[in-house]
């Protein structure tokens, strides 16, 4: 029995296809293209998860539609649910409904994206594809927030990787990420990361203020991950710079030390601040706003050694790289936050590095 994800249909509203640049014709066009998405993927046992919005406008009686949607359906209410639901009791098609609904993955559903969640991971709705709202920035770079609307999940209920991957294509795409080019808008993509380009925005002599290495690493297409002795999740190599080495210095240092690289390659991708309100990484700025200066680094591995003391064992997750045809790239499989140590800075990262250096 799987478990699957959709949100904001609007099955019978007919103005969502302009104002969400759907590709249908007509609203009936519209609605027979959803149900069918639905009916191929959910089975009778299935459970699907509505994150609201089912139905807006719909002319004729919503039981019709009910009953040609299978699967064990539970409806988080949306802010457009209330009209129709008020036109009769429809909790025989539903197993629930409710406002918020915490899953026994720990995932917290909510029609609107929440700041904060009773669970690691939320999934939301009531954006569609908009990435113009202010709080979209925290929500693109937050990989434990996802977006189940139809728009950006291929108009049908989705597994929860396919939620993953689909949330990390749209959050790339909005960060207009170019190969190596860092964007405008990439620099400021996320209140507490904040990126630089290497060298412009950097002067020289902030180098000894970036105290921290993170290093996304890979191995003929699969991420390298390392779990330390006694910790329970796994995470980038990653550590502090000693007195008398440069960032770089330490990011070849940190990649050998914690993974045992025998055969790599390693280049910068950019330095980040993590704050609250970053400031420009700038020498004679008061460090009032900002917790620590990193490096970002990228590495391709080709051969281990043996693993040193204090690293139990190295993980490695299977990767994809997707072009979406217009020189865009984003990577599937990545991990979400709740999967990595320090994952609120660890996911981001990781995403940022892989595509601003897909290839070494």
């Amino acid at each position: 029995m799987a478990v699957w994800y959709t949100g904001d249909l609007h099955l019978g509203h007919a103005n969502i296809i302009r104002h969400c640049s759907r590709p249908f014709a007509s609203v009936n066009e519209m609605n027979e293209t959803l149900v069918a998405n639905w009916r191929a993927r959910v089975a009778a046992r299935d459970t699907v998860y509505i994150l609201g919005d089912l139905f807006f406008r719909l002319q004729g009686d919503p039981a019709d539609w009910l009953g040609r949607l299978p699967g064990q359906k539970h409806l988080i209410i949306g802010n457009h649910d209330a009209s129709w639901l008020r036109r009769a009791d429809y909790g025989a098609f539903f197993a629930s409904m409710q406002s918020l609904y915490s899953t026994p993955e720990r995932r917290s559903l909510c029609h609107y994206p929440l700041l904060s969640r009773p669970d690691p991971v939320q999934i939301y709705g009531h954006l569609h594809n908009n990435r113009h709202g202010r709080n979209f920035p925290l929500l693109a770079a937050d990989g434990r927030a996802l977006n189940a609307g139809v728009e950006i999940n291929g108009y049908a209920p989705i597994s929860f990787q396919e939620l993953v991957d689909n949330n990390a294509r749209f959050a790339n795409l909005w960060h207009g990420r170019d190969g190596r080019g860092l964007t405008e808008e990439v620099a400021a993509y996320q209140p507490r990361l904040r990126f630089y380009d290497m060298p412009e925005l950097v002067p020289s002599q902030a180098e000894e203020r970036v105290r921290i290495v993170v290093i996304a690493a890979t191995s003929r297409g699969r991420l390298v991950l390392v779990r330390s002795s006694g910790e329970e999740l796994s995470g980038p190599p990653a550590g502090h710079r000693e007195p008398g080495e440069t960032a770089l210095e330490a990011a070849r240092r940190e990649l050998v030390e914690e993974t045992g690289a025998l055969d790599w390659r390693l280049e910068p991708v950019c330095y980040y601040s993590i704050a609250e309100a970053a400031p420009e990484l700038d020498p004679t700025h008061p460090e009032r706003d900002v917790g620590a200066y990193g490096l970002l680094c990228r590495a391709e591995i080709g051969d281990f050694g043996p693993l040193r003391h204090e690293v139990s064992s190295l993980e490695f997750r299977e990767l994809r790289e997707v072009d979406d045809g217009r020189g865009h790239h984003f990577w599937a499989g990545l991990p979400v936050a709740a999967d990595l140590r320090h994952g609120d800075i660890a996911a981001p990262l990781l995403s940022f590095a892989l595509t601003a250096l897909p290839d070494l």
